[in-house]
């Protein structure tokens, strides 16, 4: 099942309303990340750790809705990830 998805996706890429979705559901995870002690201070850690600083939870968030899709001839769409300001 899961390797049928996965080339599902890698022939055909994913919908706009997925993209939706997942983008949702990343947003949500980050902030039900904050309810739990152990997760905010792994976040807090790995933030520091590996970027210097902390973003705020809406600078998290706002990453995932500057990600786009693409797409060129003949292949299916590509993430572009947002870059960090």
């Amino acid at each position: 099942m899961i390797r049928a998805e996965l080339s599902a996706i890698a022939k055909g890429g994913v919908t706009a309303d997925e993209l939706l979705r997942g983008k949702g559901q990343m947003r949500g995870s980050v902030v039900m990340g904050l309810e739990d002690t152990g997760a905010k201070m792994t976040r807090i850690a790995k933030a520091e750790l590996v970027y210097g600083e902390l973003p705020t939870v809406d600078e998290s968030c706002a990453g995932s809705t500057r990600s786009r899709w693409t797409r060129s001839a003949n292949s299916p769409p590509t993430c572009t990830p947002a870059t960090r300001r």
